[in-house]
């Protein structure tokens, strides 16, 4: 999700509503909404939050059929458990993001709001390492472990701008998010090497990990953004483009360096007693302050579509989320989403979506709402690959707005 706003509705529409976001949520997605007709004079976002937190390989009911207390692990079930994993690892991308606070006036928008994002892999032959010990004469690479999160808040001001739309729209409007950030925490697997390597009675193993961490950091953050509507079928039109400048700049660093090394002997029927491997090891760690050190935030490209049918109670909604760069819970695989908001009862809205691509692969989605004079509540779920308890993610997004 990048540093979109986890709304509910967002949620809810696999977040390709980007023609429905207005007011202080205008500034998540396309600041230019500000500037559109539709955008309401007032609004106050509050109480709001949202998290997603998905793997690449278990569902909740296969952990909860597999992983049962008291019960044995057979070889069947570890082969299993191995042969759901990916060749290059099991991922774990958890992120979270929170509208602390929102408030827009015409065509101008405030807003507070945090963000986490993280990332962590396990290479695939460690599992089998951990199920069956150190296979003789494999070679295991410790340096494809990987980890890195950060969370950080950002505060924002946006404007827009409504423009003398050319022939082919009856609308246009630009818009700008400029942000200031905050860092609050960033940790990351900075320096990862090491292999484990048994023979019938020897075993060589090293590793060198560095883990840089820090408290203390901030940065700017630039949004600029287009909207209009069509003349052709008054079709909503929207392009963003998110942290176009953008970057985390961390200082009061600090470095925490762990290895282990040996090379001898091994009593290859004692390699699971724990005990014993700690005996066999030489072991450092040591800590000592790093230099500053700057970290991305994710940057992306993101067209939006809309459009209203029949009799406008349906709304039909389509995303293309590109990301333009790496870093924590964010990728470079494109995204596309498609959803529909019914709201056929004015007051009770009704919201349907699928996504496929980006980190997620694909999505389903729903949720709902609850619309009347003054206030309106979002209520998203998203489940990644798959669905229901048989899903590997699951995101979601809850929000208020007064106003509008």
């Amino acid at each position: 999700m990048g540093s979109l706003f986890l709304t509910g509705k967002a949620v809810g529409l696999a977040s390709a509503g980007s023609g429905m976001m207005y007011g202080s949520n205008a500034a998540g997605w396309n600041p230019a909404n500000l500037g559109m007709k539709d955008n309401p004079n007032f609004t106050m976002s509050l109480f709001s939050m949202g998290f997603s937190f998905g793997n690449n390989s278990f569902t909740p009911e296969y952990i909860s059929e597999t992983f049962v207390e008291g019960d044995t692990l057979f070889d069947e079930d570890k082969q299993d458990i191995i042969g759901k994993l990916d060749s290059d690892g099991f991922k774990l991308f958890p992120q979270m993001g929170i509208p602390v606070f929102g408030l827009s006036i015409l065509d101008y928008a405030f807003n507070v709001d945090f963000h986490g994002h993280s990332y962590i892999n396990f290479p695939a032959d460690i599992f089998e390492m951990v199920f069956y010990g150190p296979l003789v004469d494999q070679n295991y690479d410790l340096g494809k472990f990987d980890a890195s999160g950060e969370a950080y808040t950002t505060i924002s001001f946006s404007a827009a701008k409504s423009l003398t739309p050319p022939q082919l729209l009856n609308e246009l409007s630009v818009g700008a998010t400029f942000k200031y950030i905050l860092g609050n925490v960033y940790g990351g697997l900075d320096h990862a090497e090491g292999s484990i390597l048994t023979t019938d009675d020897n075993l060589h193993a090293d590793g060198k990990f560095q883990l840089i961490n820090s408290t203390s950091g901030d940065g700017v953050g630039l949004d600029l953004s287009v909207a209009g509507i069509t003349t052709y079928n008054d079709i909503y039109v929207g392009m963003t483009f998110g942290n176009l400048i953008g970057s985390l700049n961390w200082t009061e660093a600090e470095m925490n360096e762990f290895t282990f090394f040996h090379d001898g002997p091994i009593d290859l029927d004692s390699v699971q007693d724990k005990d014993y491997i700690d005996s066999l090891f030489v072991t450092t760690d040591t800590t000592y302050d790093a230099d500053d050190f700057e970290s991305t935030v994710p940057k992306y490209i993101l067209f939006s579509a809309s459009k209203s049918m029949i009799y406008d109670w349906m709304d039909f909604h389509f995303g293309w989320y590109q990301g333009l760069n790496d870093s924590p819970a964010h990728s470079t695989t494109p995204r596309l989403s498609f959803a529909t908001e019914v709201n056929y009862l004015s007051f009770l809205p009704l919201r349907f979506g699928v996504s496929f691509g980006g980190l997620e692969k694909t999505q389903f989605t729903t949720g709902l709402g609850l619309d009347v004079p003054g206030w309106n509540m979002d209520f998203g779920f998203a489940w990644q690959r798959g669905l229901f308890f048989g899903a590997e993610g699951l995101s979601i997004g809850f929000s208020n707005t007064f106003g509008g």
